[in-house]
């Protein structure tokens, strides 16, 4: 009888699933790193300001600025452990950045880059804005008899599109003067459409401003002296607590002279 035992096939065999193993542990794709949001997701120019960025994934070399006139460098990064969903959503690692923005550097969106090894570069956006006083949205203010009144300017309001799904807001002025609003929610990460709605005294519509996925703005030179009221809704008519806002009031002109 012959007896030999096939063992070289066997080993032949695992030294192909060995093969095998490693090469699918080599080509396994590494996680792409991943931006998600940024606290806060405002900061005043003529400044130097730490803010946190989570994300998925993050494991930044350096951060860089499209625009060379703001300059920012990592402080720490750290990993995350999310004990829920919410939490989950925001992303396993948080990134502390420290950013020198210019005095005089026009309000806006700006966008930077996490460099990363490899090709992907999560890019991020932070709203740089002039320094003037902040006030917290008060309830209730969700309807055109009871507004919240804003008793001077420039003035910053930071408030929730939740409860009722409106807010209004009262400012006082004169025939000839010039005034700008403009929110900021959606190049923050908030995830609704806001719709801005100027009534003058006798309570008209005169302009409405539509977010088209940037946020929007409105400007209105005033024809009549009194009262004038700002509603602020989501486009859908949408309300949830984390439907965050900053609203920012300006004068820009005085009225006109007699």
């Amino acid at each position: 009888m012959n007896t030999r035992k096939w063992t070289k096939p066997i080993g032949f065999l695992a030294l192909l699933l060995g093969v095998a193993t490693c090469a699918g542990a080599e080509d396994k794709p590494k996680p792409k790193p991943e931006f998600r949001s940024a606290q806060p997701y405002w900061i005043p120019n003529d400044k130097t300001t730490t803010i946190k960025v989570l994300g998925q994934d993050l494991a930044p070399k350096s951060i860089e600025f499209l625009d060379n006139r703001v300059k920012a460098k990592i402080l720490k990064v750290e990993a995350i452990t999310p004990k829920d969903d919410a939490e989950k959503a925001k992303g396993n690692v948080m990134v502390e950045i420290e950013i020198v923005s210019p005095a005089n550097l026009p309000p806006n969106s700006y966008k930077f880059k996490m460099v990363h090894e490899g090709e992907t570069q999560p890019e991020g956006r932070i709203y740089i804005d002039d320094v003037y006083a902040e006030i917290e949205e008060k309830e209730p203010n969700n309807r055109l008899l009871a507004p919240q009144i804003i008793a001077s300017v420039p003035v910053a309001i930071l408030g929730k599109i939740d409860n009722e799904g409106a807010d209004v807001f009262r400012i006082d002025g004169k025939t000839g003067e010039l005034w700008q609003f403009e929110i900021l929610a959606r190049r923050a990460g908030a995830a609704w459409e806001p719709i801005l709605r100027l009534r003058d005294p006798r309570g008209a519509s005169v302009q409405v401003a539509v977010d088209q996925g940037n946020d929007c703005i409105l400007k209105h030179q005033l024809t009549a002296d009194g009262a004038y009221l700002l509603e602020i809704f989501d486009a859908d008519n949408r309300a949830n607590k984390d439907y965050f806002y900053r609203l920012s009031v300006r004068r820009l002109t005085a009225p006109a002279a007699n």
